[in-house]
């Protein structure tokens, strides 16, 4: 899937059925504080996005946004769910990811207080 600068990949709230993992471009990750955006990530190629929404069954939470001209490949959820629990690299991918972002949402929590 093709993105352009400033179109919403997805939005808080939305009902999660994929993954995204980027091909080439950026993205930013917004959460709605106070009634005020506030950025908590950065994603770039490479990076794996929205696949926490299909682990806890849930909607969106937060706001993705591409910045400049981005290339995602979409994931489906049971394509998704088949790759991490077949291929034990996928799974580790999938864990180092997850915990890359809650290190970089909260450097970026700190950044903004």
């Amino acid at each position: 899937m093709i993105f352009d600068d400033g179109e919403v990949v997805f939005g808080a709230g939305d009902h999660a059925d994929s993954a995204y993992f980027i091909e080439t471009g950026e993205a930013e990750v917004f959460i709605d504080h106070d009634n005020k955006l506030v950025k908590v990530n950065h994603l770039m190629p490479h990076d794996l996005f929205g696949e926490m929404a299909l682990f806890l069954s849930s909607g969106r939470s937060a706001d993705v946004i591409a910045k400049g001209d981005m290339r995602a490949m979409k994931l489906n959820g049971p394509l998704f769910f088949q790759m991490v629990t077949e291929n034990l690299d996928k799974t580790l991918g999938v864990m180092t990811a997850l915990s890359e972002k809650i290190v970089n949402t909260s450097q970026q929590a700190v950044k903004n207080t």
